[in-house]
């Protein structure tokens, strides 16, 4: 998987210190979330107007991240979407989002203790909705599945 060329540090930075609030917040109320925020981290985030990069790592997946034939469940992979992609939106736009559609292909399978990689593209941060890409490789850059994700401006 290719870096970006340019990261934007101070983006960065902002993101890394976003997800610990969140990571915080999900323990707290121990929420859902928890089971796969705890060990996610920001490699890079880059932004440009209403649009961003944002590649999240998850390390050494957890035996309940598992199906019955060893594999990263499908489930819990489409769960990692719904959170990054939602995530990266938020730390593009500041713009707090509830799902509207998320569409998974599962291209590949992957077992415990490997890292996974989430390599997010916000296309299209809109009024009302918004759009973002995930393709997810394990640490070794095997591509398990690719995924898109859209949400409406949630109303607080």
């Amino acid at each position: 998987m290719a870096s970006p060329i340019s990261t934007d540090l101070s983006f960065t930075d902002a993101c890394r210190r976003n997800l610990c609030k969140v990571k915080t917040l999900s323990f707290e109320k121990k929420s859902y979330e928890c089971n796969v925020v705890d060990k996610l981290e920001i490699v890079s985030a880059t932004r440009s107007d209403k649009r961003g990069k944002v590649v999240m790592k998850y390390s050494n997946v957890a035996s309940h991240h598992l199906n019955n034939q060893g594999n990263i469940h499908g489930g819990a992979l489409a769960t990692w979407v719904d959170v990054v992609t939602s995530l990266s939106i938020w730390f593009v736009s500041n713009v707090s989002t509830v799902s509207v559609g998320i569409h998974v292909d599962y291209i590949g399978a992957a077992s415990a203790d490997c890292d996974l990689v989430f390599d997010t593209r916000v296309d299209k941060v809109g009024n009302r909705i918004s759009f973002a890409t995930c393709q997810i490789t394990t640490g070794d850059g095997k591509v398990i599945a690719n995924a898109t994700h859209t949400v409406a401006r949630a109303r607080l």
